[in-house]
């Protein structure tokens, strides 16, 4: 609040011989008023350009401007209009110079000698208007300031409102940078209290405080719009990625007064980018070998940490599921987890043959004990923390061959549809890699089998279980004379005379004792066969 005008008031005197300026001071002494010579009425309206003044006592004949000619042109400023002018003269006495007087804006036209009692009183009025005009103002002026400050109170409300119903943290800070309001949005998120704030790098991820500091540095020096995309610390200890962006606050003469600034959620949107370049370079890693064993175990590194905290590849071996891969960034926590992997394997067994994938947001004691633990496998459970996780078969041609295993811990993420929707895509991808594998392997052994079958001497035929011929090596056509086009896709009984006479004299690949069950039986024969 501005301090109180000073109530003294200040008189002009204006007159060019110096007698008549100490007579007047003599007569107004009393009146406890500032009194303040002008030799002209030049100098009368020099001195009126930067001083404030109660009444103007004003001598009528003077050299140069006269008395008439100064009023006049006091009337017309603004600011001088309104003082009020006391014309005094001991020769313009006629009514003539009294009717102009009065024209230019004098308030009374005092003729010499005047009793020195009378124009005390005169001038002593005009001073008590004067300060009831500046008490006045002194009061109006208190009045807007107050006025003015319920305004700010009110908007600073209706401000810190605002900015607490909006769903995003909001901060501002001062030209320096440093913090003076966050909104409740922001104490909601971190956990902190107003009575017990602390600094806003306690909360943001370690790995981005360098950065963070690099940047706001940076638009501070240039004082720019600043914008980065960090982790924040939610009040359950998790972060979840944010933009924050601040823009710079200006006065009406672009001095800088703060920043304000703001920090949007875009964990989701980071997390389906995330998920985006997984599966990218997961599909580029497995199409870019035919081992498939050592590709999944390159996915499920791959996926660590980026998409899970742990990742788990198990693969059907002669029907029972090993694990291939076992995936985490601390290697201690991988040797505790390899102490479960029995009763998890079973578990994940069972879950695999409804081909349907498995998601479990939230693993509470409840989950923990679907996977029957003894109680040194339940603590080393517990002491890992699992906190989500999702399994999916890996399936082709209608047969389950293993499965994909995502789980969260330490990130406090949870899973979701999304993510469910994620491993799905990814099981695909490595069940495609996988059935590719073994296609092009069994391609190969049939291809270095039918080689073989070209370098033999002896013929043989592959039939099918309908006994139609699949294949006819170039002995077998040597032996009968009979041509593989002619052969293939015929009865082996319709192409070799009396075949079922000799049928049992020729070998046929098998196990002892057991029935052939494949597909196609190959059939060895030689020359004394037939």
């Amino acid at each position: 609040m501005s301090e109180p005008e000073t109530t003294r008031a200040k008189l002009l005197l204006v007159d060019d011989r110096p007698e008549n300026l100490l007579a007047l001071e003599a007569i107004l002494e009393p009146l406890d008023t500032e009194l303040v010579r002008a030799a002209s009425g030049e100098e009368a309206l020099r001195r009126l350009l930067v001083e404030e003044f109660a009444a103007i006592l004003l001598d009528v004949q003077m050299p140069g401007m006269d008395g008439f000619q100064t009023a006049e042109l006091i009337k017309r400023r603004d600011r001088t209009r309104h003082v009020p002018i006391l014309f005094l003269t001991a020769i313009s006495k006629d009514a003539e110079h009294i009717f102009r007087g009065y024209s230019a804006g004098a308030v009374d036209y005092l003729l010499k000698p005047f009793d020195p009692l009378i124009l005390r009183a005169k001038v002593a009025v005009f001073i008590e208007l004067w300060q009831k005009t500046v008490e006045i103002r002194r009061r109006d002026a208190l009045l807007a300031e107050q006025e003015l400050a319920a305004v700010e109170r009110e908007s600073e409300v209706r401000y810190r409102s605002l900015a607490d119903a909006i769903p995003q943290i909001l901060w501002t800070t001062d030209a320096d940078g440093h913090a003076q309001f966050y909104n409740e949005r922001w104490f909601e998120y971190t956990g902190m209290t107003r009575e017990a704030p602390r600094s806003a790098l306690d909360v943001i991820h370690p790995e981005d405080v360098s950065r963070m500091r690099d940047r706001w540095a940076a638009a501070r020096a240039s004082e720019s719009t600043f914008e980065i995309e960090y982790r924040l610390r939610r009040a359950d200890g998790t972060y979840r990625w944010h933009l924050g962006r601040a823009v710079c606050h200006r006065d009406d003469t672009g001095a800088l007064l703060g920043w304000v600034g703001t920090a949007t959620d875009i964990e989701d949107r980071k997390l389906a980018e995330e998920r985006q370049a997984f599966l990218a370079e997961a599909g580029w890693v497995l199409g870019s070998s035919l081992d498939y064993e050592e590709t999944l175990a390159d996915v499920a590194r791959l996926a660590v940490p980026h998409v899970a905290d742990w990742c788990a590849v198990d693969i059907f071996v002669n029907g029972r599921l090993e694990r291939l891969a076992l995936e985490h960034v601390d290697p201690i926590k991988v040797a505790l987890a390899r102490e479960l992997e029995a009763p998890m394997l079973a578990a994940v067994t069972v879950a695999t043959r409804s081909t349907e994938p498995v998601l479990v947001t939230e693993i509470d004691e409840g989950a923990l004990a679907a996977f029957r633990f003894n109680e040194d496998q339940l603590q080393i459970a517990r002491t890992l923390a699992p906190k989500s996780y999702v399994t999916v078969p890996l399936t082709a041609r209608g047969d389950v061959f293993g499965s994909v295993t995502l789980v969260t811990a330490e990130s406090g993420r949870v899973y979701g549809a999304e993510d469910l929707a994620l491993v799905v895509e990814l099981a695909r991808h490595a069940a495609a890699a996988i059935d590719n594998a073994r296609l092009y392997a069994e391609s190969e052994r049939r291809s270095r089998a039918a080689r073989a079958l070209e370098a033999v001497g002896d013929g043989v035929v592959l039939v099918d279980r309908d006994g139609v011929i699949r294949l006819w090596n170039t002995a077998a056509t040597t032996i009968t004379g009979l041509p593989e086009a002619e052969t293939l896709g015929r009865p082996i009984a319709d192409v070799i005379h009396r075949w079922a006479e000799i049928s049992s004299l020729i070998p046929i690949a098998g196990k002892p004792g057991e029935p052939v069950r494949a597909e196609t039986v190959p059939v060895e024969f030689g020359d004394r066969e037939l």
